[in-house]
């Protein structure tokens, strides 16, 4: 398969969704693809930009976390992650790191 035909499945797997496309795609496009999300989250217990930075590390050692922004203000963090991440697990991370989220 050429460069540009395995470019132009990727990204109609991503407009439209892999379930709908699968059937048409090389199935070996499927298992590079992971779909990003982006998790909000509030977090209770922060006061300062020590905490921001605590918790954002926290979350972005997670394997398959590829940012997350912690707002102080907001008092809640968005994080970008692949599919395979469920909140849970973002807010055990959060939990293991001193705060508190939901």
């Amino acid at each position: 398969m050429r460069l540009c035909e395995r470019y132009f499945q990727i990204n109609l797997i991503h407009a439209f969704g892999i379930h709908e496309l699968a059937q048409f795609v090389d199935p070996s496009l499927l298992k590079m693809i992971s779909y990003n999300m982006i998790t909000t989250l509030n977090i209770e217990g922060m006061s300062c930009q020590h905490c921001v930075a605590h918790v954002k590390e926290a979350l972005e050692a997670i394997t398959g976390v590829s940012t997350a922004v912690v707002d102080l203000q907001k008092k809640n963090a968005q994080v970008d992650h692949d599919d395979s991440i469920s909140a849970d697990i973002l807010k055990k991370a959060i939990s293991e790191a001193g705060y508190e989220s939901s």
